[in-house]
């Protein structure tokens, strides 16, 4: 803890007091815990039956699709976001956006900081301003960076197929896991083996 708040400091991501940096410093695990485990509770009653999770509604909007896509049509997109963190998700790391189209097996990514909504849908504009075809769907998995209003309105809007994916079956994605691999993972490896984010090289 002392040394990741010397460090958010150091890049001005947390602007608080000395005082309040020595706190932070000192505090431990179990006292986070506690401190938090109202908030916690408050969660879960949330979340629980008695309320709908984050997405859920609109998640019944969007159709699951699996693997039966029709080759031949272009202009099908599976869609992704693989993470360069390495063996933390702790803090801000790079990901990449990942796209490829179904039929040509036509591969696109845009390197991103963070995994907000508002950068995966910016990325996701920039990819299709790339490609050398019309965009007719888009298929993504279930996280909240692609399932959210905001995309979900701009499918609407630009009369594009919105589909997902079944939660936890990577095989409904298989064609974008394949590129994920060849295409992101096997280029950004450091010579120890650990995955980097700060550059992206397209084959």
């Amino acid at each position: 803890m002392e040394r990741e708040t010397d460090r958010l400091r150091a890049f001005g991501e947390l602007s608080i007091s000395n005082e309040v940096a020595d706190k932070l410093k000192r505090i431990t695990a179990a006292t986070i815990d506690r401190k938090l485990k109202h908030q916690k509770e408050v969660l879960h009653l949330l979340w629980s039956k008695g309320g709908p999770k984050p997405g859920s509604m609109l998640k019944q909007k969007i159709a699951v699709r699996l693997t039966d896509w029709d080759t031949a049509k272009v202009g099908y997109i599976e869609a992704d976001l693989v993470f360069h963190c390495g063996a933390s998700t702790l803090g801000s790391h790079v990901c990449t956006v990942s796209a490829t189209e179904i039929s040509s097996g036509w591969w696109e990514g845009e390197p991103i900081l963070g995994k907000s909504q508002d950068q995966c849908f910016w990325a996701l504009k920039e990819i299709r301003k790339r490609c050398p075809f019309v965009w007719k769907g888009l298929d993504a998995d279930n996280g909240q960076e692609f399932i959210n209003e905001m995309l979900y309105k701009y499918c609407a809007r630009e009369k594009l197929e919105f589909t997902r994916s079944r939660p936890c079956h990577k095989n409904d994605n298989a064609y974008i896991e394949e590129k994920n691999w060849t295409h992101v993972r096997k280029v950004l490896v450091l010579p120890f083996g650990e995955e980097s984010g700060m550059t992206l090289r397209k084959r």
